[in-house]
């Protein structure tokens, strides 16, 4: 795979987005994830996504509010801290594709601290659309 199109990476966004926020499991998957201190995150009123790194628009279906890097910033300044998700740059490899989904905490004055993450590799089944080929793996830092 030569390059991940952005309409097939705005799919995959949405499902992992929409797996983690639910607590559902993934396309492909038998049972939810687990992603480490992903209950700060459920503590606050709002779930907040980085756009930085997203293909496009989320949708409504995704239960989050999706902010620019630099409205985060200015949220977890006012606040004192704040809980946010953030995806690393999509990984093409060969017919698969490979997501990074980050908790990151933001303060009101240093720079965010990474505190967990899930990786979780899709490909494209046919008959059943794009789907997680292999378990996701938690990753605590």
């Amino acid at each position: 795979m030569a390059a991940i199109s952005p309409d097939v990476l705005n799919t995959l966004h949405r499902q992992l987005l929409i797996a983690v926020l639910t607590r559902r499991p993934l396309p492909g998957q038998a049972s939810p994830m687990f992603f480490p201190d992903l209950e700060l995150l459920f503590e606050q009123d709002e779930k907040i996504v980085s756009r930085e790194n997203l293909a496009g628009d989320v949708g409504a279906d995704v239960p989050a509010v999706c902010l620019s890097a630099e409205e985060v910033d200015a949220r977890a300044k006012a606040r004192g801290q704040l809980a946010f998700l953030k995806f690393r740059p999509a990984e093409a490899l060969d017919d698969r594709v490979r997501l990074t989904l980050e908790l990151h905490m933001g303060f009101d004055n240093t720079p965010p601290l990474p505190l967990g993450a899930v990786t979780a590799t899709f490909a494209k089944v046919p008959a059943a659309g794009w789907q997680v080929v292999e378990p996701p793996a938690a990753l605590g830092y």
